[in-house]
């Protein structure tokens, strides 16, 4: 009977390690995707890091965890998850899809732009696929959206729409399209200011030459 009870003990022990009598890849991957499914996205990865340390090429656990850290943002470590589970099944568009919003979620939306349409052409049907790649490409424009302002002097402070950005030379970009009043000041220097109008996806230039301020000196003189 003693032995009975210290045997059922160490099961429990093991069990709580995560040492499960019998459980295989699979067996881990449901009980990621029960903890992926109600949000703690944390608990999921230490169970797919399990699957993986038993099957390393575990396409539902490379998903699965891939997945996982994208609802985290954690971009950079999702791109190993997605580049393997890639290369493995290179003709599943969901994975495609996925790696296109690790890209995008970095900024890097050229490359997401190109997963997307990857997805697309094993998938041209793949609403999402579609949506998400109609926002990489705003964003890209958005990105691309901008002014490059450069003044002689240069050193001089810059002002859009009365809110100081920096010294020229200053590159602003993230800019909706619009138009934007441009101030540049300088110290013994006229101000300049221009109102210019920025199209999406483009970076317009402003190039100041600042006119010096000119003092007046009187001199007085008397005769004799």
């Amino acid at each position: 009977m003693k032995n009975y009870i210290i045997g059922f003990l160490l099961i429990g022990i093991l069990a709580n390690v995560g040492f499960v009598f019998g459980t295989d890849a699979w067996e881990y991957c449901n009980l990621a995707k029960q903890y992926e499914d109600s949000g703690d996205y944390n608990t999921a990865i230490s169970y797919y890091d399990k699957a993986l340390q038993i099957d390393p090429n575990n396409e539902d656990a490379l998903f699965g965890e891939g997945y996982c850290l994208n609802m985290l943002e954690r971009y950079d470590t999702a791109l190993i998850y997605w580049n393997k589970y890639l290369t493995l099944n290179p003709n599943y568009e969901g994975a495609w899809n996925n790696k296109g919003n690790a890209l995008s979620g970095l900024g890097r939306y050229e490359e997401a732009i190109q997963c997307y349409d990857k997805a697309l052409e094993i998938n041209p049907n793949y609403e999402l696929a579609k949506n998400n790649k109609e926002i990489a490409e705003e964003k890209l424009k958005l990105k691309n959206t901008g002014l490059y302002v450069k003044s002689n002097p240069s050193g001089a402070d810059v002002y859009i729409d009365g809110y100081y950005e920096g010294t020229t030379p200053y590159t602003v970009s993230g800019l909706s399209s619009g138009t934007y009043t441009v101030k540049i000041t300088k110290d013994g220097y006229e101000d300049y200011s221009k109102d210019i109008y920025v199209s999406a996806g483009n970076t317009k230039t402003i190039n100041a030459e600042l006119t010096p301020k000119f003092g007046y000196l009187t001199i007085y003189t008397s005769s004799g």
